[in-house]
């Protein structure tokens, strides 16, 4: 349970130093992630989350 909490903490910082860091390479700009980007990433995301669970 704990290594779950602790995967969990990670993965949300790494999402958020990611998105973090593409921020600050494109300054004030705005970028926009296509819908077919955004579903994989969001794919991703879940199956890294329940792949314990899953296996």
């Amino acid at each position: 349970m704990l290594k779950k909490a602790i995967l969990g903490i990670l993965v949300l910082i790494t999402l958020f130093l990611a998105a973090f860091i593409s921020y600050s390479k494109n300054g004030i700009q705005q970028t926009f992630v296509s819908t077919t980007d955004q579903s994989e990433l969001c794919n991703d995301v879940l199956s890294m989350l329940l792949r314990p669970t899953i296996q």
